[in-house]
């Protein structure tokens, strides 16, 4: 409990008189259009004796605290990769324990905006968009939308049932968290255009040089990035900034790998053979 920038109450277990304000679950998003009420408290000996009466709700609030959170994060890691290396599609990641399940869905959006260049051609698709359903341990359901900006969507986390009524024409597939990347590296090689298959391996080394930097990122939160999510909003931010600058520097060494010539070199010659081997009359599934 701490004593914030907000308009008094009354303390919720004697009725007198309060301040100060439940630290947990103070700046819980709202949800179904119903934004949380801060739980006042006169002194810390109040917020103890009630806690028994507080905590169901305390947890819940404290659960969409966090997913905000990462969600917030994830979205910031995501500018940060393109900012350095543009050719990074998207950022994942599964809190454990606060979401009972992760989807990742290929959804047309509602709102239609194209970029296009000069020559009329669009450069931004309303068809195929990409974003995650997350359904918490409580049985809420969010929707995670990473790169809605492009769209003209600015909040990355959403009410499902929100998103589905106001940015979305209709679902075309729903899957296991980690379908897309899975799928994507086993179809790109079906692909006729080298040069389109070799982007598409770069993306991947760059993606595997990126995820043997995770254990040196999480080094300094214990080994759990999680612990991230965790503390003041203050606490938060710090951790966040510390993180993104580190990213910044890792991403800068991952592209160095990537895109060194004997990488390329290699990348070309298996880039060969895989196709080589999926127009062969014996491919397994010919």
């Amino acid at each position: 409990m701490d004593n914030p920038l907000s308009s008094a109450g009354i303390c919720a277990h004697c009725q007198t008189p309060a301040t100060k304000n439940c630290s947990g679950c103070r700046g819980a998003p709202e949800y179904g259009k119903v934004t949380p009420e801060p739980t006042f408290y006169c002194s810390s000996a109040c917020q103890t004796q009630h806690w028994g009466e507080h905590k169901v709700k305390c947890k819940q609030l404290q659960a969409r605290k966090s997913l905000s959170r990462a969600a917030t994060l994830l979205q910031a890691i995501l500018y940060r990769i393109r900012l350095h290396a543009h050719t990074i599609q998207s950022a994942t990641a599964h809190v454990d324990g606060l979401c009972s399940r992760i989807e990742e869905l290929t959804v047309e959006v509602l709102k239609e905006i194209s970029i296009e260049r000069p020559d009329g051609t669009p450069l931004t698709y309303t068809k195929n968009h990409h974003v995650y359903r997350a359904t918490l341990n409580n049985g809420e359901i969010w929707a995670i939308d990473l790169s809605g900006t492009q769209y003209g969507f600015s909040q990355c986390l959403s009410p499902w049932r929100e998103f589905e009524n106001t940015r979305l024409t209709s679902v075309h597939r729903q899957a296991n968290l980690g379908y897309h990347r899975v799928e994507i590296r086993r179809s790109c090689y079906h692909l006729k255009d080298r040069c389109m298959v070799i982007w598409w391996a770069e993306l991947f080394d760059l993606a595997a040089a990126l995820e043997e930097k995770i254990p040196t990122l999480s080094s300094s939160h214990g080994g759990n990035l999680k612990s991230i999510l965790q503390g003041s909003e203050a606490a938060f931010q710090n951790a966040k900034s510390e993180l993104l600058d580190k990213l910044g520097n890792f991403v800068n060494i991952g592209l160095d790998e990537t895109f060194a010539p004997q990488s390329i070199a290699m990348r070309s010659q298996l880039v060969d053979i895989r196709m080589a081997l999926e127009i062969s009359p014996s491919h397994p599934e010919r």
